[in-house]
């Protein structure tokens, strides 16, 4: 397999021994951006804050359900909190179709859409841009045609948006929908050498990742992926070596998405395999979600709780999450907790919540961010980005 030339490193991040390896936490709510920033601070170490099309985008789509954050608006959000510039904001699954308001747009206009989420991540100083063409209007694009090359088309664009605008981005490259086994080597090593050799060919600069099914993916509120099954582990863990060794022949990382619900070994399994990258989205909405029924609950505050759940129920958003019919409906709701929390009637109730434990709104938060602080310093703990478990930091 011949290695791709080279044009550049990634002069948009810190030394990479400084930052991998990587947890991306998403961006499923305020409280988890909060929880990041802190524990940044108290480790002293960089962390990856991963935004999706629908938690954060352009204000023509409504911005994102998170706040109705823009690019912009996120960036200005985290920075005045973050005045090291410790964390890294980083564009998940940005491309084409990611964003609700755009299924069934025709391509030239979903496209352009994406086109310029990219353009103002680039603006807003975001770090890493995931170029992800896995979506047509309905379904999944082919990965061995449309998808490649509109990936690199928007790649293209973007790098030439950094030139005319004096920025730096890293990329992530990815064209495959998780579906919970590992990448087919026989379609995936030929797809990563086209998308490698032909970004080098164009004078582009390396992609710093590319994403691949892993064997991990989330539903019903745990991971179902391949890594989960005792009888499939080695020949996971064969297959990962293989690609990951793929991809260092090429200059590139691989990365790993839905790592959400892993145990300890799950963890181990992607690190001690080459993964130096991982992303962490859904296990954070669910456990703020739960974590708040739980307050509720114990302030006595039923009726809160259950207007809270009825809000998330009716949201219909637990309908990407979920893998069959045999979950209640306040299962579903715990999946969909996280899409709701800044609507006013949720804000409302927890102010409510607030006064009666006598610590107000910012009280609950306080206490929603303590507990994805410890979760999300479980998940660096598990990779190997730190070595061992800090102090609690100070929310």
């Amino acid at each position: 397999m011949a290695t791709a030339n080279t044009v550049t490193e990634h002069e948009a991040l810190p030394p990479l021994g400084a930052l991998l390896p990587a947890v991306g936490i998403a961006a499923v709510s305020r409280n988890t951006a909060d929880a990041a920033i802190a524990l940044a601070h108290e480790l002293r170490r960089h962390i990856l804050i991963v935004a999706s099309r629908n938690q954060v985008d352009l204000q023509e789509l409504g911005g994102g359900y998170v706040g109705g954050w823009t690019a912009e608006s996120f960036a200005n959000y985290v920075r005045s909190r973050d005045a090291s510039g410790l964390v890294l904001l980083c564009r998940d699954h940005g491309g084409p179709w990611q964003n609700s308001h755009e299924v069934g747009s025709p391509p030239n206009v979903a496209i352009a859409s994406a086109l310029r989420s990219f353009f103002a991540d680039i603006e807003s100083g975001f770090s890493i841009l995931h170029i992800d063409t896995s979506l047509l209007p309905v379904g999944e694009a082919d990965v061995t045609g449309q998808a490649i090359e509109t990936m690199l088309q928007l790649y293209e664009d973007c790098v030439a948006f950094c030139a005319r605008r004096g920025k730096r981005v890293a990329f992530e490259v990815g064209i495959e929908s998780q579906s919970g086994d590992v990448s087919s080597l026989e379609s995936w090593l030929p797809m990563l050498q086209t998308i490698v050799t032909t970004i080098a060919d164009r004078g582009l600069p390396r992609p710093l990742f590319v994403v691949a099914q892993t064997g991990t993916l989330v539903k019903n509120g745990q991971n179902v992926g391949a890594i989960c099954s005792q009888r499939r582990q080695n020949d996971v863990t064969r297959q990962l070596q293989t690609m990951v060794q793929a991809s260092h022949s090429f200059g590139v990382r691989l990365k790993a998405h839905n790592c959400d619900f892993l145990d300890k070994q799950h963890w181990e399994i992607l690190a001690k395999n080459g993964i130096t990258a991982a992303n962490v989205g859904p296990e954070y909405g669910v456990t703020e979600t739960r974590t708040l029924v739980d307050i509720m609950t114990s302030a006595g505050q039923v009726k809160a709780r259950d207007s809270f759940l009825e809000a998330a129920y009716d949201s219909g958003r637990w309908r990407r999450w979920v893998g069959d019919s045999s979950l209640s409906d306040l299962d579903k709701a715990i999946l969909a907790g996280h899409y709701v929390f800044d609507q006013p009637l949720v804000v409302e109730l927890k102010q409510q919540v607030g006064r009666t434990l006598g610590c107000g709104l910012e009280g609950v938060d306080r206490l929603l961010q303590t507990k994805l602080v410890g979760l999300m310093r479980r998940h660096l703990g598990y990779f190997g980005a730190i070595t061992q478990y800090s102090r609690r930091s100070r929310i």
